[in-house]
């Protein structure tokens, strides 16, 4: 559908846990897409999940390499909608983002 449309305003969004359900990697996709990929739902799953960083089996570190090699500078938005969440949201935004901040200068 991508080289269909074929227009310089159409761009990607890879969403992680979909990614993770189809056995697939970051790396696939920014091979497939590189530059035109610009938006990530960066979650954690198992593969399947919507869960914080830290609490699924995606292999973050080489997640983050991908994204340095590709030289990605688009955003990582969280999709974090698993209920186990919702009783103290504030503890795991604190857990993501510790998990997540060693990665950032």
């Amino acid at each position: 559908m991508f080289d269909e449309i074929n227009h310089p305003f159409f761009k990607i969004m890879l969403d992680t846990n979909p990614m993770g359900v189809a056995n697939e990697t970051i790396w696939q996709w920014f091979e497939t897409f590189g530059q035109d990929i610009v938006n990530i739902h960066f979650v954690d799953g198992t593969p399947y999940g919507h869960l914080i960083r830290g609490d699924g089996t995606f292999p973050l570190e080489d997640m983050f390499t991908c994204l340095n090699t590709y030289h990605y500078e688009g955003y990582l938005s969280q999709e974090i909608t698993d209920t186990r969440y919702f009783i103290d949201p504030v503890a795991a935004d604190i857990q993501n983002i510790k998990t997540l901040s060693r990665f950032f200068n």
